[in-house]
């Protein structure tokens, strides 16, 4: 069986498996009411933009992007 390493490709196992911390859209804003943000999507969220949408659409989020490193 072939099993890749969940951090390779930002998918976590569960609901809504996007990891927004390693998108590269993914941001923190430093507001105490809407701590995170995606600017791919343009909004800033109390939670984890992936889970966010999870919760509105159902579906899991289209535009995770992997971060590049620097």
């Amino acid at each position: 069986m072939n099993m890749k390493n969940p951090s390779d490709t930002g998918k976590k196992s569960g609901k809504s498996g996007i990891n927004c911390f390693s998108c590269g859209h993914f941001y923190i804003t430093y507001e105490q009411s809407f701590p995170y943000g995606c600017k791919a999507m343009g909004f800033k969220s109390r939670l984890i933009p992936s889970r966010e949408v999870y919760l509105s659409s159902g579906i899991e989020c289209q535009h995770f992007l992997k971060k590049q490193p620097p």
